[in-house]
C-alpha cells in the first residue's frame, strides 16, 4: 500500500514516499524512514533522521504519543490502513517542542507532584478496586490535554491527568489528609474543568473520565458537610 507521510519540522511539513502493509503502525513507519541509509523527501530533498520518541510499542507507555491526522493518539496504535494512505503527524502542542514529533512533558510530574498525589497514611483504604485499577492505566501520554479546551500549560488548571491523579489518592484517604487533597482538585481540576469530556474520547486507555470528575465533586462535597468523612 503507497502513500505518504508528512511529518512537521518545526515550522515546515516535510513529506516523505512510503510502502506499507495496512497493519503497519505509523511507529514503524518512522522507523523505517529512520532506518533509510539515505533519507530524502518525496520530492527528492535530502533530510535529517526523523526525532521522536517510542518505548514499549504496545500502547501502554504512552512516549509515542503525537497528533495524527488531527488528532492526538498513540503513534504504536494508529495503523496505516486506518490513517492512510496520505497520513500527517505533528507534535502535540501543549507542550515545549524538543525537535521534530518530541515534546517535553516534565509539566505534568510537577503538576502531579504540586497536588501531592500519593499516599501518607499507612491504613489507606481502598472502596472501589475495579475504579482504583482503571484510573491506574492512565499513561500521562497527554492526549487529554492536547484536546483540553481549558488547559494551556499555565495558570492553575492541571487537566484530567491532574483530577485523574487526585482521584486515586483522594479516595483511599479520610479526614484531614483527604480534605487537603480534595482541595487541590478544587484549585487545579474542578475551577478550572469546562467538563466538555474531550479528554475523554482521545483517552487511550478509556479511562471513564466523567466518573471520575463526578465522584471526585462528590467526595468534596461529602469533606464539606460531613468533616468525619
Amino acid at each position: 500500500m503507497k502513500g505518504t507521510i508528512s511529518v512537521k519540522r518545526n515550522s515546515r511539513w516535510a513529506k516523505f514516499s512510503i510502502d506499507a502493509e495496512a497493519n503497519t503502525p505509523v511507529t514503524m513507519i518512522l522507523d523505517e524512514l529512520n532506518s533509510r541509509e539515505t533519507l530524502l523527501e518525496a520530492d527528492g530533498s535530502p533530510a535529517e533522521p526523523i526525532v521522536w520518541e517510542c518505548s514499549c510499542d504496545q500502547g501502554v507507555c504512552g512516549s509515542c504519543a503525537m497528533v495524527i491526522n488531527g488528532s492526538p493518539r498513540l503513534a504504536c496504535s494508529a495503523f496505516f490502513g486506518e490513517v492512510g494512505p496520505d497520513v500527517k503527524v505533528e507534535p502535540l502542542s501543549k507542550f515545549p517542542l524538543v525537535a521534530d514529533l518530541k515534546v517535553d512533558r516534565s509539566s505534568i510530574s510537577k503538576s502531579l507532584s504540586e497536588m501531592k498525589i500519593w499516599l501518607e497514611d499507612d491504613d489507606a483504604l481502598v472502596s472501589d478496586v475495579d475504579m482504583q485499577y482503571t484510573s491506574a492505566s492512565c499513561m500521562l501520554c497527554g492526549c487529554c490535554l492536547e484536546v483540553c479546551p481549558n488547559y494551556s500549560g499555565e495558570g492553575k488548571f492541571f487537566g484530567a491527568v491532574g483530577m485523574n491523579a487526585c482521584f486515586r489518592t483522594a479516595e483511599q484517604l479520610s479526614g484531614s489528609a483527604k480534605r487537603e487533597r480534595l482541595s487541590y482538585f478544587a484549585k487545579h481540576g474542578d475551577a478550572g474543568c469546562s467538563k466538555s469530556l474531550a479528554c475523554q474520547v482521545v483517552c487511550p486507555a478509556k479511562i471513564p473520565l466523567s466518573v471520575v470528575i463526578s465522584r471526585l465533586n462528590r467526595e468534596r462535597f461529602l469533606s464539606v458537610f460531613y468533616r468525619n468523612k
